[in-house]
C-alpha cells in the first residue's frame, strides 16, 4: 500500500497545489479525489469518524460486509490521505446503517441495492481488521427520485383581477388525498353571493382521512386562518405552490373546534421541512367556512413564476392515486423477530418514572408483511425495562432512556402485547441530525410537566415561523453572494417582528402601502424606531407565496442583497381567505433589508 501525501487539510496553502499535482504522476491520486461524485457536497466526518471514498468490489450479505477499494481517507484530525494505489478495505455493516443516495436522504435502501462497482462514501471507525461503517452515501442521484420537470404556462392569457389565469397547465403530481374521495370542477364558480370567484377544487372525503404532499417542496404550517382555516402550503421543487385549505380542527370523532395540531397535521412535520410525493402531510377536516358544507380539501394551485392561480382539474385528472401514503422509514434491512412488531412514528411524550413512551404513529408491521402507513390519527404506547436498548441512526455508541427526547423521530422494536397493554420495547433507534450533539433530557416525568392543550396549536407567526419564511429567500441569495465573496445574510427576528407587526397593521387599517397613513409613519421609520439602520430598505407585497417572494427580491433587489453593506434580512406575512374591506389581498407581505 502507497499514498502520496499526507497533510492537514486546514494547513493546504493555494500555492501548494501546483507543487502537489507536479509531484503526482498521471491518473494520481488528486484526479481520482477530484473526479468522485459530487465530492464537494459530501459532509465531514463526525467525532472519532474517518471518512472513505470508494469503490465497491464485492457485497457480502450473508456476513454484512462490503469491500471496497479507498482512493482517498480523510482521519478525524482533518488529516487527507490520497493513495497512490487504491487501498482494499473492508467495512461492516449492519441494518441500521444509515444507506442513501446523496440527493435523497429521506429513502433509506437495503443494502442489496449495492452493487460492485459503484462509488460510495463511507464514515466509519476501525475495529481490528475491518471498519465499521456508520454511515454510507452513494453520491449519484437517486434512480428514483422523478426529475422535478418545470410546467411554463403558455402565457395565451391575461392575469385577472383576482389572480386567475386561463391558461390550461398539466402539473405531474400525486393526487392530494390518499383513500376514497370524490370532486368535481368547480373552478371558478360563484361563491359569497357572487362576490368572488371559487380559486380551487374541493376535494371531498371523510374527516381524518389522510392528505399526502402532492409534490416535493417545502411545507409551510398555518392554523385558524379565517376562512381557510388550518392550511398546508407545499411550495414546491418544480416551481408551484399548493394550497391545501380546510385541514382538521376537530377531536376525532367530533365537530368540536377543538382539535389540536396533533390531528390536523402527520407527525413531526414542522415549518421548512422537506416534503415528498405522497408523504403523509395532515387530516382532511372541516376547519373555518367548511364547517357546513362537509370535510374536504380546498387545493389550489399556484406558479410561482407568473403569480397567478391555475385550474387544477386537468392536474388533479392526470395525477396518480393512493389508497395509503408512501412510507418514507430508515433501515428497510432491519429484522423482526416471530411475536414482535416494528413501530415507527413521533415521541408525543415521555413518562420517566414508570418508563413509558408515547408515540404518534407514522407506520408499523405487526405481521411481517412490511411497513404499512396509518390512515387514522393512532397512538401506541411503549414500556421499557433494563433490557430495552437505545442507540441512534448512524451512532455505534448506545444512548440511555434518559437521552430520549419528546419529538424524536424514532424506529423501535417491540413485543406484541394483548390489547390494552403497552407493547414491551426491546429496541429503540432515534433519527436525528448527526452534526447536533445528543441531548441528556431532563429526568422529571414530561408527562407530569407539559402544559394541557385544550385547543389548536397556533404555529405562527412566531419567531420559527418566521426564521422560515427568510431561509427561503436566504438560500436563493446565499449563493449568489459566495460567488462575489460576500459574506451570507442572516435572518435578524427583530425586522421580522416588525415586518409582520407591519402586515398586521396593513390589514386592521384596510390599507396597503409602504406608509400608515392613520399615524403619518413608514416601514422603515417604524423598523429604524426599533433599532434597524437608517439605510434599512422596506418592501411590501401581495405575492401567493414565498417562492415568489424569493423570486421578486432577486430580480428586482438584487443590487442591494448583492450588497457588501447589507446583512441581514427579516419578512412578514398575513393571509386572509376572504378580504372584505376597501384593499383586498390574499397575501400581505413586508420585508425589511437592513444595510450598514
Amino acid at each position: 500500500m502507497s499514498f502520496s501525501r499526507k497533510f492537514p487539510v486546514t494547513a493546504i496553502a493555494l500555492s501548494m497545489l501546483p507543487i502537489i499535482a507536479t509531484a503526482c504522476p498521471s491518473g494520481s491520486p488528486l484526479e481520482s479525489y477530484s473526479s468522485f461524485p459530487n465530492s464537494a457536497q459530501l459532509p465531514q466526518p463526525g467525532p472519532g469518524q474517518s471518512k472513505f471514498l470508494t469503490q465497491i468490489t464485492e457485497v457480502d450479505i450473508s456476513r454484512k460486509l462490503i469491500r471496497a477499494n479507498t482512493d482517498t481517507q480523510i482521519s478525524p484530525d482533518g488529516t487527507e490521505l490520497f493513495y497512490g494505489t487504491p487501498a482494499a478495505h473492508t467495512f461492516s455493516i449492519d441494518a441500521i446503517t444509515p444507506v442513501y443516495y446523496i440527493n435523497n436522504q429521506n429513502r433509506w435502501i437495503s443494502i442489496r441495492e449495492l452493487k460492485p462497482g459503484t462509488p460510495i462514501a463511507i464514515y466509519g471507525k476501525p475495529n481490528g481488521n475491518s471498519i465499521i461503517a456508520e454511515q454510507v452515501i452513494i453520491p449519484t442521484p437517486d434512480p428514483k427520485t422523478l426529475p422535478q420537470t418545470p410546467v411554463i404556462p403558455a402565457g395565451l392569457n391575461p392575469i385577472e383581477h383576482d389572480k386567475v389565469c386561463m391558461d390550461r397547465v398539466v402539473v405531474p403530481m400525486i393526487f392530494p388525498i390518499a383513500g376514497r374521495n370524490n370532486w368535481s370542477d368547480t373552478f371558478l364558480a360563484s361563491r359569497g353571493g357572487g362576490t368572488r370567484r371559487h380559486l380551487g377544487q374541493d376535494l371531498m372525503a371523510s374527516k381524518l382521512t389522510p392528505a399526502v404532499a402532492t409534490f416535493s417542496g417545502t411545507v409551510f404550517l398555518f392554523t385558524g386562518r379565517g376562512n381557510a382555516g388550518n392550511i398546508i402550503t407545499i411550495e414546491g421543487d418544480n416551481g408551484w405552490t399548493a394550497q391545501y385549505y380546510h385541514m382538521n380542527n376537530d377531536s376525532p370523532g367530533t365537530d368540536d373546534g377543538k382539535g389540536t395540531a396533533d390531528f390536523c397535521f402527520a407527525p413531526g412535520i414542522r415549518n421548512g421541512e422537506r416534503v415528498f410525493p405522497g408523504q403523509l402531510i395532515g387530516w382532511i377536516g372541516d376547519s373555518g367556512n367548511a364547517e357546513g358544507t362537509g370535510p374536504h380539501i380546498h387545493f389550489e394551485i399556484w406558479s410561482q413564476a407568473t403569480g397567478a392561480v391555475y385550474n387544477a382539474a386537468p392536474s388533479l385528472s392526470a395525477a396518480k392515486k393512493l389508497s395509503a401514503p408512501v412510507v418514507f422509514a430508515p433501515a428497510p434491512d432491519l429484522a423482526i423477530p416471530k411475536g414482535y412488531g416494528r413501530y415507527e412514528g413521533v415521541i408525543k411524550n415521555i413518562d420517566r418514572d414508570r418508563q413509558v413512551l408515547v408515540l404518534d404513529l407514522i407506520a408499523s408491521d405487526t405481521n411481517g408483511k412490511g411497513l404499512q402507513s396509518v390512515t387514522r390519527p393512532t397512538r401506541e404506547y411503549l414500556v421499557a425495562d433494563a433490557k430495552s436498548k437505545f442507540s441512534i441512526f448512524g451512532l455505534t455508541d448506545p444512548l440511555s432512556f434518559q437521552n430520549i427526547l419528546v419529538g424524536d423521530r424514532i424506529t423501535t422494536i417491540a413485543r406484541l402485547t394483548p390489547p390494552g397493554k403497552g407493547q414491551e420495547l426491546t429496541e429503540l433507534f432515534a433519527l436525528r441530525n448527526l452534526a447536533k450533539p445528543v441531548v441528556q433530557a431532563a429526568t422529571q416525568s414530561e408527562s407530569q410537566t407539559q402544559p394541557e392543550n385544550n385547543g389548536t396549536i397556533l404555529l405562527g407567526p412566531n419567531d420559527e415561523f418566521l426564521a422560515s419564511l427568510a431561509k427561503v429567500v436566504l438560500d436563493e441569495v446565499n449563493p449568489l453572494r459566495a460567488e462575489k465573496n460576500l459574506a451570507p445574510l442572516t435572518f435578524d427576528p427583530l425586522l421580522a417582528r416588525t415586518a409582520q407587526s407591519w402586515t398586521v397593521s396593513m390589514v386592521d387599517g384596510d390599507f396597503f402601502d409602504l406608509t400608515d397613513g392613520r399615524i403619518n409613519q413608514s416601514l422603515t421609520e417604524l423598523a429604524q424606531r426599533n433599532g434597524a439602520p437608517e439605510s434599512t430598505i422596506g418592501v411590501i407585497s401581495s405575492a401567493p407565496s414565498i417562492k415568489t417572494i424569493a423570486n421578486l427580491l432577486r430580480t428586482d433587489y438584487r443590487d442591494d442583497l448583492l450588497s457588501p453593506s447589507t446583512k441581514s434580512l427579516g419578512i412578514g406575512h398575513t393571509y386572509l381567505d376572504e378580504d372584505t374591506g376597501k384593499v383586498t389581498h390574499q397575501h400581505y407581505w413586508a420585508i425589511l433589508i437592513a444595510r450598514n
